[in-house]
């Protein structure tokens, strides 16, 4: 199992964030999600959990993951810290991160990273099936997500993976990997 790292905005009631010019303020979003438990969203999303490192494909070119679309996984715990370095720790959660793992994670300990639970993203790599896309009803409901809207075992990630096709053949964000995450503490 190949763990990459990268760092996201946090998004919670504490924070503020600007997208394509509209106010993405927390409130709004748990209205529209109606996710009302969740505390804070950490995903791989590019909307709601924004990359806080500024990519430099020639710099980063040794320590970037070049798969998946996705352009902010780093190979190197070290090299993506020394990124950070002058970075307001308060302000991002720092990731290990798994794609499609052949495992359950829940138990799997990272040193220095807590597991958190599983997103599914879609195969674009940019928008979270389970908090950017308006809710799949007939699939998943608001509490089957973890306070971090995430779901927490792996056997629940693979069932609500293969039931979003499923059910949305049509809907493009239903195609989707699982991907584990743990935040750094």
């Amino acid at each position: 199992m190949k763990i990459y790292y990268t760092a996201t905005a946090k998004f919670s009631q504490t924070t503020h964030r600007i997208w394509k010019g509209y106010d993405l303020n927390w409130q709004g979003y748990i209205a529209w999600s109606n996710l009302r438990h969740v505390k804070e969203v950490i995903t791989l999303d590019s909307t709601l959990g924004k990359n806080v490192v500024e990519r430099d494909n020639l710099l980063d070119a040794d320590f970037l993951v070049w798969e998946d679309y996705i352009p902010h996984l780093y190979t190197s715990l070290a090299y993506l810290r020394s990124k950070l370095a002058g970075k307001d720790a308060a302000i991002y959660n720092l990731l290990a991160v798994t794609k499609e793992p052949t495992e359950p994670c829940e138990a799997l300990y990272l040193e220095n990273f807590d597991f958190i639970g599983y997103d599914l993203l879609d195969v674009h790599g940019d928008v979270s099936a389970l908090t950017n896309c308006g809710g799949f009803d007939n699939t998943f409901l608001p509490e089957d997500l973890n306070e971090y809207g995430l779901l927490s075992t792996y056997q629940k990630a693979y069932t609500i993976k293969a039931a979003l096709i499923k059910n949305n053949p049509d809907e493009p964000h239903a195609t989707c990997h699982v991907w584990a995450i743990w935040r750094f503490n």
